[in-house]
């Protein structure tokens, strides 16, 4: 009795267990109810529980971890060449996404206003960078550091807002960070773009090493 499960006919199985001993109930009560909730040992172990569910192979993280592995190399032993490519795929990539965001405008007028904006600016952008190839990696680095300078700008000055309504000391203090780093990139734009190369050479391994160990925990 000591090591059964309850089942959901639990009060019928205790209309038959014999009295004097409602310790066993409570035991057992509680080592289901233990079970239930067994907490994973870290976010590592809650994501491979969580793959397991959604029926993604262990191999395809393992190519993924691999790749972003070998981008983050590249971007950190070649950097102005993988950057160069990098850029480019990303020109075709965004001209060819314009070009079915027109197709589909024609093919489902919902949200015809959005397709064409995004569509128009998806081709323009691409058109834009395979046909200044120097440039554009400088261009793209500049507009992604503003945007993450003008971002951090606001999601700090949000959790400063939220400390004075009494989220804590804690809300301040990275509100406080973020907002000085935000202040950080759009005062040092240029040296922040050159650098962005390395930043995301570094993100690519740490972030392949982690997905390659993912993979081995579900294989």
């Amino acid at each position: 009795m000591e090591g059964d499960t309850i089942q959901p006919g639990f009060p019928l199985l205790c209309a038959c267990l014999p009295e004097g001993e409602p310790w066993k109930i409570a035991v057992t009560v509680v080592r289901s109810t233990r079970a239930e909730n067994i907490i994973p040992e870290d976010e590592m172990a809650v994501a491979a529980q969580q793959s397991r569910k959604d029926n993604i192979p262990w191999w395809a993280y393992l190519l993924q971890g691999l790749v972003l592995i070998l981008v983050g190399v590249l971007f950190l032993t070649n950097t102005a060449a993988t950057a160069l490519i990098f850029i480019q795929v990303l020109g075709i990539y965004w001209l060819i996404q314009g070009v079915i965001h027109i197709v589909m405008m024609f093919v489902d007028h919902t949200w015809w206003g959005l397709k064409l904006a995004s569509g128009l600016l998806g081709i323009l952008a691409g058109l834009a960078i395979i046909n200044h190839p120097l440039y554009s990696p400088f261009l793209i680095g500049s507009v992604l550091i503003i945007f993450l300078g003008v971002q951090g700008l606001i999601g700090g000055i949000l959790g400063i807002i939220q400390a004075f309504k009494g989220s804590g000391w804690g809300a301040a203090i990275i509100g406080a960070l973020s907002v000085i780093f935000g202040l950080w990139l759009l005062a040092n734009i240029g040296a922040a773009t050159l650098a962005l190369p390395w930043v995301m050479g570094l993100l690519g391994v740490v972030g392949g090493i982690a997905t390659v160990v993912l993979a081995f925990r579900m294989k």
